[in-house]
């Protein structure tokens, strides 16, 4: 899937190791390509799993949050 260690923390709900790697330059736009035509990123993942602490993260950091919740909820 091509991944890296923020998208792992994130699958895995680890909060503050996103955190940490957000702090240290990791990019929370990261996408997760499950196949040519779905890809997701943290806030997909967060809400897909139901980490509702990530979301409460992601919320200041991700200007389109809302679009993309209402965007997954409609797919």
């Amino acid at each position: 899937f091509q991944t890296t260690p923020i998208l792992i923390g994130a699958l895995g709900g680890h909060l503050e190791v996103v955190q940490l790697l957000h702090e240290n330059g990791a990019n929370i736009d990261e996408k997760l390509e499950f196949n040519e035509h779905k890809k997701h990123g943290l806030v997909e993942i967060a809400a897909i799993r139901q980490h509702i602490d990530l979301l409460v993260f992601l919320y200041d950091k991700t200007p389109d949050l809302s679009k993309r919740l209402r965007e997954l909820m409609v797919s």
